[in-house]
C-alpha cells in the first residue's frame, strides 16, 4: 500500500485556511491545489510519498 498526501482542491476551499499553504497543482489531474508546511515536511521526509488532489487520491490515484 502507498502512502497518498492529499492535497485540498483550490476549488473547494479558494482562500488559504493558514498562511503556510502555497499553491500547488495535482500531479495527476492539473487541478489546482493547496500544499501545507506539513505536506512539504513529509515531502522531504518521504520521497516515495504519492501526491494527489483530494479528489484523485479518493479514486486511489496519485504520482
Amino acid at each position: 500500500m502507498n502512502n497518498v498526501l492529499m492535497m485540498p482542491l483550490q476549488e473547494n476551499i479558494p482562500e488559504p485556511k493558514h498562511k503556510d499553504w502555497k499553491p500547488a497543482v495535482c500531479p495527476v489531474c492539473g487541478a489546482p491545489c493547496w500544499e501545507s508546511a506539513q505536506a512539504r515536511i513529509l515531502i522531504r521526509k518521504m520521497p516515495g510519498i504519492l501526491k494527489a488532489c483530494t479528489n484523485c487520491a479518493l479514486k486511489g490515484q496519485g504520482e
